[in-house]
């Protein structure tokens, strides 16, 4: 076995640990990794559409962005060069910080555009810690979007898993020794993860100043031999926790990650729908 592929089954191990693997993708995942990590993968759809990735902080200009549509039917912008550019260079701490301001868009990272990175006017991301967006408002708008962002970048390997570990991860104890020893930088990207549809619904389940529990719904749209009919939807829910740390960037709690703790069939009791 190679080192990367030993690499990528010791960060699995590490997941594993504190989270359900149970994803739906829009990509196929590498076989040395899906052995390793997700023997209960959902199905793969549709990929939407190509175009580079950079270490730059954001796109450089020049060129046309690229105007796709997802699976889910939402609009999906790839940059023309580099990465995306912030919607906002100074997030705004809503003044009902519990609830979630629902107006977004996405916009995709990755050599080949897979991942979609969902974007603020007003919660953020705001800037780049090399090639993560981060800079996000401390209320529940900007915990739910740092926690989704850095799960789906957290998979995209090299500078993304790296920095997102280093940087906005809290692990538990047993973890925190494992991680320490560990070339992050290293990794190969884990497709399936990094290439997972952006949710369609958020609720907070826990708000405090400094500490979210935030749920993201995300739809299935097929298990993985037909396509579910519109009036039977099935959507996976990810729990996550999130802590602001001192420096005001929400910190991903990995033992409090639990993904794909139900399957619901609809949105009832304090869903708010993200509106792309």
């Amino acid at each position: 076995m190679s080192k990367t592929v030993k690499t990528i089954g010791v960060i699995a191990a590490i997941m594993i640990v504190a989270v359900v693997a149970f994803f739906l993708f829009r990509s196929t995942p590498d076989k040395a990794v899906t052995g390793a990590v997700a023997s209960s993968d959902a199905a793969s759809s549709p990929d939407t559409g190509g175009g580079p990735e950079s270490a730059v902080a954001e796109s450089p200009g020049g060129g046309e962005d690229q105007i796709s549509v997802d699976p889910n039917g939402r609009r999906i912008i790839t940059p023309a060069a580099g990465n995306p550019k912030p919607l906002t260079k100074k997030p705004v701490e809503s003044k009902n910080r519990c609830d979630i301001s629902p107006e977004l868009t996405i916009q995709t990272m990755g050599e080949n555009a897979e991942a979609e990175i969902m974007w603020s006017k007003t919660a953020g991301p705001s800037k780049y810690n090399g090639v993560i967006p981060t800079g996000y408002s401390a209320d529940a708008t900007g915990a739910a979007l740092a926690a989704w962002n850095y799960r789906t970048l957290f998979y995209g390997g090299g500078k993304f898993t790296d920095t997102v570990v280093r940087n906005y991860v809290e692990f538990g104890p047993e973890q925190k020794e494992k991680a320490k020893t560990e070339d992050f930088s290293s990794y190969v990207p884990y497709q399936a993860g990094f290439g997972t549809l952006a949710p369609v619904a958020a609720r907070i389940i826990t708000c405090k100043p400094d500490f979210m529990v935030v749920e993201h719904a995300h739809k299935i749209i097929s298990d993985g031999e037909k396509f579910y009919a519109e009036d039977d939807p099935h959507y996976d829910i990810h729990r996550f926790t999130m802590k602001l740390s001192k420096d005001g960037e929400w910190i991903f709690y990995m033992p409090g990650m639990v993904q794909a703790i139900a399957i619901l069939h609809s949105l009832d009791g304090g869903w708010t729908m993200w509106q792309y």
